[in-house]
């Protein structure tokens, strides 16, 4: 998911996929997509408080894994595990498939 997310973002090298799919085990697509968005906003704010978005040759820096850091910080899952439990159970209990 944090490569569809990241598709057409310019990436750092030091960012981690796997690292970041170990740090957001029970998030939503919905909550990943978020940590995207706020990760590289933090990028497009740095460069339009720099100046640097008056420049049409300049561009923000790429994503780093300490902006994904810092978006996990203030995100949290949206769904909590006795949630997921209760749609497993529901699930299994009326299973259309």
């Amino acid at each position: 998911m944090f490569k569809l997310y990241t598709k057409g973002v310019e990436l750092a090298s030091n960012v981690d996929f796997d690292e970041l799919a170990r740090v957001t085990e029970g998030f939503s697509g919905s909550d990943i997509r978020d940590v995207c968005q706020s990760a590289h906003l933090r990028t497009i704010g740095e460069f339009f408080d720099s100046g640097l978005a008056n420049d049409r040759s300049a561009k923000p820096r790429p994503v780093s894994m300490d902006d994904f850091r810092e978006a996990l910080r203030i995100r949290r899952p949206s769904v909590t595990p006795e949630m997921v439990a209760a749609y497993e159970k529901w699930n299994d209990a009326f299973r259309a498939l």
